[in-house]
């Protein structure tokens, strides 16, 4: 996830903002420039992304592989 979240740091004039599951989320997600919102004020979101879809270059969900593993 943090690869993803680092990513969209690039996109951040085109997004309104997050809602973050975590706090190491919600963290990175400020670092990059993105406002987070509070799962409570928010009615509806447009993209949904679960830390599930980082998969390892096995094709296997590893929650410890992170972009430096690119290699």
């Amino acid at each position: 996830m943090n690869c993803f979240i680092e990513a969209l740091g690039e996109l951040k004039d085109q997004i309104q903002g997050a809602v973050a599951a975590s706090k190491a989320s919600e963290e990175l997600l400020r670092k990059q420039g993105i406002e987070v919102f509070s799962a409570n004020d928010v009615s509806s979101l447009d993209i949904y992304v679960d830390g599930a879809d980082e998969i390892n270059p096995q094709k296997n969900d590893d929650q410890r592989w992170r972009c430096s593993s690119d290699s």
